[in-house]
């Protein structure tokens, strides 16, 4: 059979979950074609679930952007919980209430999702300018601020853990 993701199945070699790094995660909505995530009702469900997960004490968030079809979160694991098992907590609930949302079935998300361990202070905040400015190196808006699915602008910047991540 014809993979046309010729990569993925090689995205988990190599992964481990170590609770004192950060990471900056890549996860793709299963059709690209598509600019789903940023309608505000499903871009809501998306930073709901960030939002669940820091409140239960299971990720620390150092920033997020929501693209129209892939979004960036900079995490930090918390207490024994894996990579993996946050992927899923999101990955699952977000897919239901996405598809209910839009009243449809189907596999919402790619399968898989890329991931960097962040290895420094100065590593972490290279890779936030980055996600951060990815809206503005996409033309969607002018400077990252602007961009309302995205902890660069003032209605979730207070969700980054700034203490933690500045170590």
């Amino acid at each position: 059979m014809y993979n046309s993701k010729p990569h993925q199945h090689a995205l988990r070699k190599g992964r481990v979950s170590v609770q004192s790094l950060a990471y900056t995660i890549t996860k793709c909505v299963n059709n690209r074609d598509t600019t789903l995530l940023i309608q505000p009702e499903i871009s809501d469900i998306l930073i709901n679930a960030f939002i669940w997960c820091k409140e239960q004490e299971r990720i620390r968030i150092g920033g997020f952007v929501i693209m129209p079809n892939h979004y960036h979160i900079i995490l930090a694991l918390r207490k024994d919980y894996t990579l993996s098992s946050i992927m899923v907590t999101i990955d699952s609930f977000t897919a239901r209430k996405i598809n209910s949302q839009l009243m449809r079935e189907g596999q919402f998300w790619e399968r898989g999702y890329y991931d960097h361990a962040h290895r420094s202070a100065k590593d972490f905040l290279k890779q936030l300018e980055y996600i951060h400015n990815n809206p503005v190196r996409k033309g969607l808006v002018d400077t990252p601020n602007e961009w309302q699915f995205s902890t660069a602008n003032p209605k979730w910047n207070h969700l980054i853990d700034w203490d933690w991540f500045r170590m």
